[in-house]
């Protein structure tokens, strides 16, 4: 189990993650796909629905929702990445 902190504005969130989620999570966020209020729109939603420990499969499914709502304005990077890379990272 991985504790990743994430704080918005004057709040604290606690978010339990496998090990493998927080590696995926920090991945995307390396790598240019998920801004600072992109993985906290993420976190905030694991937390509101997941009970307990969030898995990979919890984190790939919200991530998925977050980047499908932004498609009507998407930064280049996102838009890259659901056109080229969707596949190689979610299969």
């Amino acid at each position: 189990m991985v504790k990743r902190s994430e704080t918005a504005a004057t709040e604290s969130t606690v978010v339990d993650l496998q090990r493998q989620a927080f590696v995926f999570l920090q991945t995307l966020a390396e790598l240019g796909f998920l801004d600072p209020a992109t993985e906290a729109e993420v976190l905030d939603r694991v937390t509101s629905r997941i009970d307990g420990e969030a898995s990979l499969d919890d984190v790939r499914r919200i991530i998925a929702e977050v980047f499908f709502e932004l498609q009507y304005d998407p930064g280049r990077d996102v838009l890259g990445f659901l056109e080229e890379e969707w596949k190689a990272i979610f299969h």
